[in-house]
This record gives structure tokens, C-alpha cells and sequence, in this order.
């Protein structure tokens, strides 16, 4: 071998000698876990027992860390967490702390999220670094506070959590919609008398189940009741929104004030009369007379009867007999209400007259009449007495009614 060529091959043994058995790395925090999950402060015990595992290829350099927990306002309950190897053993690549708390009584009931002190690394492995910023494990199914330690009071936790997204028309608000295609900020309610809100329309809850209230302090103005606000008359309205309290949730609401104007008006629209047309002109186009909406702009007719007629702008096309139906409707906006549904209808090729019926006359009860008549003393013919039935009789000649 070539004196160049060993020196090459011998750099590069010395080199694979030298290069560490892992690369550089933090510790990693596997799980931290509280047994049990939540406690209530009105219960016998309040013990929960609090399991960190940390690893690292070199091993961990700390006996114990220091652990804190807090509900993000006024409460906070600390501990040290000690190793469970003892005497604790400076090659273990995975050590678990661990220590049992006595949750203080007078603690505010929430969801108490961990912080730890940093956990380093053996500095054998030819550097040392500490735990950074971790994701604790989820412990329970209360959203938001899954990776926390739930402490309630009676059953009540009164978590402080921001329990909905929105409304879509706060300009000033930061929207988190988790439903993107239906909560966006082009969707507004309409302000005007005769309206109904509904905060589901423009609110999103971020809690399964979790339904909203509406209430309002200026009730002869928009009314609340079953969760909507009814819009009554002109004038400021003063509303809120609201998610109910819970045994997980404290109430969280939206307050808003708006004003109430005239309501929405319902256009009228003219739709001309179409005169029947013969079978022959199946296949034609015909013109039919424009409707406009309430700008000027030009109403659409939709056929209920695409097998006799089809509409199109301010034609139809017949494509059968039988009777064509073209219904117009412009649609509701900001300002205006929708309008009524007005329907054109004429035959095309199969105008059949209607039978009209003969009237059935009563029929005449005609009331009959019989009287008596006798021999007038002039008379010597016929018999003395005779009787005459008929609706008006009269006695024959030579006799005279008897009275």
C-alpha cells in the first residue's frame, strides 16, 4: 500500500473511532401523568399521585425537578418530583420523578396546567442540554384542558375557557372558525324590524353540545326567547350572547348594541298574461313580457314544467303540450324581503274547455183542490150534487159552489 493512501485510510478509522455514539439531543419529557385525573375538594382525599418520564441515550443528570402547577389566574400548587431509581443510577437512559400531592383545600377549583424545571443530561455524553418546552400527555375529555389537572369543587370545575368562535361580523375580533366554509366575516345578520337572530348563524361553539343563549336588556325593542332575538320595532337594542355556565365551564357571552331600523320591504312584481297556444307551436321560442325586480334588473322565469316549457330571460321554449307553469321570485337581500311567488300559466296545444253544467231545475209540486157543487134550482138536468178537483176548480154550468 502506498504511504499516501495508508495515511488516508488510517484518518478515517481514527475519525469513525472518534464521532460520538448518538447525535446531539435534548432530554425528552415521554409523559407526565396524575393519578387520579381530577379530584374534588370537597371529597374525603384530595391525594393525586404525579408521574414525569424523562429520557436521554447518555442518561439524566437530575435527582429530582421541580413541578408547578396552575389554573392561569390566582392558584398555583408545587412540588418536587424525585427519581424512583434510588440511588439514582446516572447511565439510566429513561427516569421517572415522582411525587404525591395533597391538593390544598383552598385552592380555586380549574384546570391546573404543569411547568417543570429543567431536566439535564449526563454531561459524559461530551455536552449536557435541558428539557425545552413539552406537551404534557392527555390525562381526561375536557376540552381545552385535556393535559391538565382537573380540580372541581362540588362536582363544579367553573374552567375559565373561551367556549365559542366569534361572530363573523366583529371586525375587531380574531376569528378561529373551525368551519371555515360556513363561519367567515362576510356573514352579517340584518338589523331591521321583523327579523329573527340567531347567534348559531354567526357563532361557533368550540364545545360539542355546548348550545348558545341569546338575552337583551331592551326588550320592547328585540325580544329573546328560545335562544333567538325577534326583532320588534326601530330604536337601539342592547343583546348578549352566551354560552350557559356548566359543571365544566364557566358562562362566557358576547355583548353587543345595535340599532333597529325600518323593515324590510317585499317587492311586487308584474307578470303579464300569456294566451294559450296551438299544438303546432310546440318546438317554437316564444317572447314573453319582461319582469324587472325592484333595481330594474331582469327576473328569471324557472319552469315547474320543463316537459311542456322551459324559461330563459324573457323567453320560453315549448317543448310539449300540457300546461306550462313559469314562476318569478326575486331573491331577499340586505334591504329588501323576498318577494312573493308569482306564477304565469297558460296551455299549450291541449286547452281543453271546461265543462260547464246544466243546471237542474226543482221540480213543481202542483197542490190539488176538489170542491163541491150542486144543481142551480133552474136547472133539470144532471145530478144533484157533484164534485170537481183541478189547482183551480170550478163548478160546471148549471151549478154553484156549495157553501
Amino acid at each position: 500500500m502506498k504511504l499516501k493512501t495508508l495515511v488516508i485510510a488510517l484518518a478515517l478509522v481514527a475519525g469513525l473511532n472518534a464521532a460520538p455514539a448518538h447525535a446531539n439531543e435534548q432530554p425528552v419529557v415521554e409523559s407526565l401523568t396524575y393519578s387520579p385525573g381530577e379530584v374534588d375538594l370537597a371529597a374525603a382525599s384530595t391525594a393525586v399521585t404525579v408521574e414525569l418520564v424523562v429520557s436521554h441515550p447518555a442518561g439524566i443528570e437530575n435527582t429530582s425537578t421541580y413541578l408547578t402547577l396552575s389554573n392561569g389566574s390566582s392558584s398555583t400548587i408545587s412540588a418536587y418530583l424525585v427519581r424512583t431509581d434510588n440511588p439514582a443510577n446516572p447511565a439510566l437512559t429513561k427516569v421517572t420523578f415522582k411525587a404525591t400531592i395533597n391538593v390544598p383545600r383552598d385552592v380555586n377549583p380549574g384546570a391546573y396546567t404543569p411547568t417543570i424545571a429543567a431536566v439535564r443530561n449526563n454531561s459524559s455524553a461530551g455536552y449536557q442540554y435541558a428539557t425545552s418546552t413539552f406537551t404534557p400527555t392527555k390525562n381526561n375529555s375536557v376540552v381545552g384542558a385535556e393535559t391538565a389537572l382537573l380540580i372541581r369543587n362540588n362536582g363544579d370545575l367553573n374552567f375559565d375557557y373561551q367556549t365559542y368562535n366569534g361572530p363573523t361580523y366583529a371586525t375587531n375580533a380574531t376569528l378561529n372558525f373551525t368551519n371555515t366554509a360556513k363561519y367567515n366575516s362576510n356573514a352579517k345578520p340584518i338589523w331591521k324590524v321583523g327579523e329573527v337572530f340567531n347567534p348559531s348563524d354567526f357563532f361557533e361553539s368550540r364545545v360539542s353540545g355546548l348550545g348558545f343563549d341569546v338575552s337583551s336588556s331592551t326588550p320592547t325593542v328585540c325580544a329573546a326567547a328560545n335562544g333567538k332575538l325577534t326583532l320588534l320595532k326601530e330604536g337601539g337594542c342592547s343583546y348578549s350572547v352566551f354560552t350557559p355556565k356548566t359543571k365544566d365551564y364557566i358562562s362566557k357571552k358576547y355583548d353587543s348594541s345595535v340599532t333597529i331600523t325600518a323593515a324590510r320591504i317585499k317587492p311586487a312584481l308584474v307578470v303579464d298574461t300569456v294566451t294559450a297556444k296551438l299544438a303546432t307551436d310546440v318546438g317554437k321560442t316564444i317572447a314573453l313580457a319582461a319582469v324587472y325586480n325592484y333595481v330594474g334588473g331582469l327576473v328569471l322565469p324557472q319552469s315547474t314544467t320543463p316537459l311542456v316549457c322551459l324559461g330563459s330571460g324573457s323567453y320560453a321554449k315549448l317543448v310539449g303540450t300540457g300546461t306550462c307553469i313559469l314562476t318569478y321570485q326575486t331573491e331577499a337581500d340586505t334591504s329588501y324581503a323576498a318577494s312573493d311567488l308569482y306564477k304565469q300559466t297558460f296551455i299549450v296545444g291541449t286547452a281543453t274547455p271546461v265543462a260547464t253544467p246544466t243546471p237542474t231545475q226543482a221540480p213543481v209540486v202542483v197542490k190539488m183542490k176538489t170542491v163541491t157543487c150542486i144543481k142551480s134550482k133552474k136547472s133539470t138536468k144532471g145530478t144533484a150534487t157533484k164534485k170537481v178537483t183541478g189547482t183551480n176548480p170550478k163548478c160546471p154550468t148549471g151549478y154553484k159552489l156549495k157553501k
